[in-house]
């Protein structure tokens, strides 16, 4: 299948989605793409993936290029990865006006259904274009609920007082209170936000 999904926060979506897939023994290959790196493995079995699907290094030629940089080279090359094959590409909303990448993107359908591979174009907001909108499932990624954002709270101030002893461990109050101020922001920036106010204000600290 091919999935889009619109996230705030494209390497905690990937990171989910491979951790739940963790207690899996037949864990499938997890590879990411983005422009400027081109094709990385997320896990083991994506790494050998990508050995395979990548053709073979001169080992006596000097090549400065990075295979597949090119999305349409990338999806071009996406062809020839193994079953169950989950592929991310990041940043995708910023390609789908191309009609190079829609092409790539069409060839992949009947090739990724035929032995359940998956294709997951990652964006803030994923806008297919007409000629995708029959072949792609679409979602919508929600912010972090309150629950969330209290466990995140929770870990870092934990990581915090772990290495700086003397850091209070927060009320009931200050922890409803940051959770107040960080609702609306994806994972990561209330990673940030707590871990720079026990950097600053030695507490966890709202305001």
């Amino acid at each position: 299948p091919i999935l889009a999904i619109s996230t705030a926060d494209q390497f905690a979506c990937m990171a989910a989605v491979a951790a739940a897939y963790e207690a899996d023994p037949k864990t499938p290959p997890i590879i990411q793409w983005d422009c400027a790196r081109a094709f990385l493995p997320i896990n083991r079995q994506g790494e050998e993936a990508i050995a395979k699907m990548l053709p073979p290094r001169d080992p006596d030629g000097i090549d400065t290029t990075t295979p597949g940089l090119n999305l349409i080279e990338a999806l071009t090359l996406a062809t020839k990865l193994p079953q169950r094959t989950l592929l991310f590409l990041l940043n995708a909303d910023l390609f789908l006006d191309e009609p190079a990448v829609i092409q790539g993107v069409m060839n992949l359908r009947e090739l990724f259904k035929e032995n359940q591979r998956t294709l997951v174009m990652l964006g803030t907001i994923v806008r297919l274009p007409v000629q995708l909108q029959q072949d792609v499932w679409t979602f919508d990624e929600p912010l972090p609920a309150a629950d969330a954002i209290r466990a995140i709270i929770v870990r870092e101030v934990t990581s915090v007082r772990e290495v700086v002893k003397d850091i209070p461990e927060p009320t009931a109050e200050e922890y409803r209170l940051a959770v107040e101020a960080l609702t609306g922001l994806s994972a990561f920036p209330v990673e940030q936000s707590t871990a720079m106010s026990m950097a600053s204000a030695r507490r966890l600290d709202s305001d």
